[in-house]
Formats: C-alpha cells, sequence, structure tokens
C-alpha cells in the first residue's frame, strides 16, 4: 500500500473502534423488552342462545364449526352453530331469545329450513342482556374476558321459536366472526428499523388472534348437551388449543375436532392463531451529506442516496449511490445490524458494504460502515479499501456524513 504510516494509523484505529463497536451492537441487537406493559387481548366472543322464556325446552346437543382463513391480512371465521332443542311438555313453547356475538357479522338464525330471526323489543332486550350478565358466572369472570352488552363491538341477534308439544327443532346460527388482534407491547424501545424511520419503517413481528366461544349460556337451558367442535384453519395461520383436540393437517389447512358434556366442558373455549413474522419489512429513503478523506488523496464532498429495508426489524439492508458531484460515482450494496432506539438512547449500527465505482471507471471495493441515529438523524461513517487495480494502487478511504432517514 502507498499511504504514510500516520494516515494508516489512523484509518487503523478508526477500524478498530468500528469493530469494537459493532460487537456491542450484536450483542444488543433485537426488540427491546424493559418494563413491558401487560398484553392485551380483543377476541371476537360468541355465545350460545339466551331466553326470555325457554323453562320447558331442553338442549339435546349442539354442534360448531369455526372455518377460519386469510382475509384483507388478517383471519376471518365462517362460524355454524347448531343446537337441538326439543319441547318435552304437552302445552306449545314460545322461545324468545338472542345470539350475542363480539365482532360478529352477518347472523342468520334458522330452525330447519325457516328463518326465524326478528328483532327484538327494548323489553325483551333489556331481559335478555340481564341474562346475559348473569350467565357469565364467577369462573368465566376468573378466567375469561366475558361477553357483556356493555362492549361496544358485541351484537345481539334476535329470535323468536315456536315449538309444539314433544316438537324437535334445529336452531341454528350462521354467520362470520373477525378473531380480534393481540396486542403485545415493546418495552420503551422501537426496532432499528421502525427507530430510523419514522413514516414507512415497518419490522417484521409475529402476530397473534383470539378467538372465544362461551359455553357457560348454555348452563341457563335444561339438559345436558354433547357438545361437538370443528375447527378448520387455513395457512398460513398456526392454531393453538388446549389438551384433548384430535388434529389433523392436509392441504395445507388443520382441522381439529373434539367433543364435551356441556356441564364438563370449560366456561369458554378460547382458539390462539399465529402468523409467523416475515422475513422481511420495509424500511425507507436514505440521504447523506459529507466528506471523503484519505492519505494523498484531496478531501472532496460527497452525497448519498439510497433505500433501506430490514429483516426481522434489525439486520437492516440497504442499496446507495454516492457521488462527489464531479468525477466519481458508485453503488453501495450493504447490510448492517443495528440496536433499538430507546427514547434517549440512539441506534447504533455496524455493517459491511461493497462499493462499486462505476465512474470514473469500474472498480470494486471494501467497506465497514458504522451509524449512530437519533431516530431519523445521525451520523454516517466508513472506511473503503480499494484493492490495486492494473496500474492503479491500492488505497483506504474514510467517510463521514450527516444522514437523514424516511
Amino acid at each position: 500500500m502507498r499511504v504514510r504510516a500516520s494516515a494508516s494509523s489512523g484509518l487503523g484505529s478508526a477500524i478498530r473502534g468500528l469493530v469494537l463497536a459493532g460487537l456491542a451492537v450484536l450483542a444488543g441487537a433485537g426488540p427491546a423488552r424493559a418494563n413491558m406493559a401487560a398484553v392485551q387481548l380483543h377476541p371476537a366472543k360468541f355465545a350460545p342462545p339466551i331466553a326470555v322464556r325457554a323453562a320447558g325446552v331442553k338442549v339435546e346437543s349442539e354442534r360448531l364449526r369455526f372455518e377460519c382463513e386469510a382475509r384483507a391480512g388478517a383471519p376471518s371465521c365462517r362460524f355454524e352453530a347448531v343446537y337441538t332443542v326439543r319441547n318435552p311438555g304437552d302445552a306449545a313453547e314460545t322461545v324468545v331469545g338472542a345470539f350475542y356475538g363480539a365482532r360478529a357479522k352477518v347472523v342468520a338464525i334458522s330452525a330447519g329450513e325457516a328463518r326465524v330471526d326478528r328483532a327484538l323489543s327494548a323489553e325483551e332486550g333489556a331481559a335478555l342482556d340481564e341474562a346475559l350478565e348473569a350467565a357469565a358466572g364467577d369462573q368465566i369472570r376468573r378466567q375469561h374476558s366475558p361477553l357483556s352488552v356493555k362492549d361496544e363491538a358485541a351484537g345481539r341477534f334476535g329470535f323468536e321459536l315456536a315449538l309444539g308439544p314433544g316438537e324437535r327443532a334445529s336452531l341454528a346460527a350462521r354467520g362470520t366472526l373477525e378473531p380480534g388482534e393481540r396486542w403485545v407491547p415493546k418495552g420503551y424501545g422501537s426496532d432499528a428499523v421502525e427507530a430510523r424511520h419514522l413514516l414507512l419503517g415497518k419490522s417484521g413481528r409475529e402476530r397473534s388472534w383470539d378467538l372465544e366461544y362461551l359455553v357457560a349460556p348454555i348452563w341457563t337451558w335444561t339438559g345436558d348437551p354433547t357438545i361437538d367442535v370443528e375447527l378448520v384453519v387455513r395457512g398460513p395461520y398456526r392454531v393453538s388449543l388446549g389438551e384433548g383436540w384430535t388434529r389433523q393437517e392436509r392441504d395445507g389447512a388443520t382441522r381439529a375436532t373434539r367433543r364435551w358434556s356441556a356441564h364438563e366442558a370449560p366456561a369458554a373455549l378460547q382458539v390462539l392463531l399465529s402468523q409467523d413474522a416475515p422475513l422481511l419489512g420495509n424500511g425507507g429513503v436514505l440521504l447523506g451529506f459529507g466528506g471523503t478523506f484519505g492519505e494523498g488523496r484531496p478531501t472532496t464532498l460527497r452525497a448519498r442516496l439510497g433505500y433501506e429495508a430490514n429483516v426481522l426489524g434489525w439486520l437492516l439492508v440497504s442499496a446507495a449511490a454516492e457521488t462527489d458531484f464531479e468525477k466519481r460515482a458508485q453503488l453501495v450494496p450493504a447490510v448492517e445490524a443495528a440496536s433499538p432506539g430507546l427514547w434517549v438512547i440512539p441506534s447504533v449500527g455496524i455493517g459491511l458494504g461493497m462499493p462499486v465505482q462505476v465512474s470514473p471507471g469500474p472498480r470494486v471495493a471494501g467497506r465497514l460502515q458504522a451509524s449512530l441515529m437519533f431516530y431519523p438523524v445521525g451520523v454516517f461513517a466508513a472506511v473503503d479499501y480499494y484493492p490495486r487495480a492494473g496500474p492503479s494502487a491500492d488505497f483506504l478511504e474514510g467517510t463521514v456524513m450527516l444522514q437523514a432517514s424516511f
């Protein structure tokens, strides 16, 4: 190399500093977890029918089917809940009731082939709301998030069913549930890409949604019906269930089944749907302005413009164009590991790049780079080594810039 010892020593010290900083970054890179708040659940819920007048009507069996698939980036679940009911008495019975659901849509209620859903009077609605609150007893309040008429997302879907002496009917509710996404806090910090790119940055993370069927209201009816549940979930979602389920994986779908008697079943059946974090996430634009220096080479202005994406939020992948506005222009792909941004603590990164000079002539270099970003603004530094190319000697070149990210 044709550089004097003083320059080599200075750049060597810079390289050692970057390496030490990089080790610290790699040790601390990843999501921030300090002082995390509680996880918040917003499950979609559905419940068996609540009745105003059903003293003589018996529920003999219950069959539930949920079929979930992706729609607009989140799971959507079609459901069918069928209850075999019988009037064991010698007199006709008229049942006025309602199904309740949170995040439930397009609920249609039928008995056999006939639609039996209808609007409820204010008095009937109030009586059913009171019965629902009473059905959410201590067990469900302690262990689950009960479906409440105070929930703004809850809907009441009324029906009226007439049964003659000894008559049996299938009461069915069909519709759609939109499972609610879990909110999982990340503490006081943000992944590097989200801290640096406030406008467009999005880190990949696992997402989860909750679906809940409340069994407890069925206990308000006479009888001890069997409950058969079938759950079909199509990719890209994983399914988490309790013990005792039978599962099959086929054609990219999970099918799970379970049977209980009503009084042996838990107060609520809970289903967790999860989606793996995407490998790549969006980042944003990089803009830098500063200068370059090197022994035996003039100090010149340099600017860079590029785009940055991310892998799992902390590994930043970029491509930038750099120029001195006179003779030199180069393209630089690079990868950089970066720590989270923690309130007043900046995000620190270190990485490797490969400058490809396109003007005044083709030439390839190796780069060690580092950045210190306080959210969208900070400092970028790099040391490039150009090996000998024909008659051109090898040399080291340093760059320091102010950088902004969008």
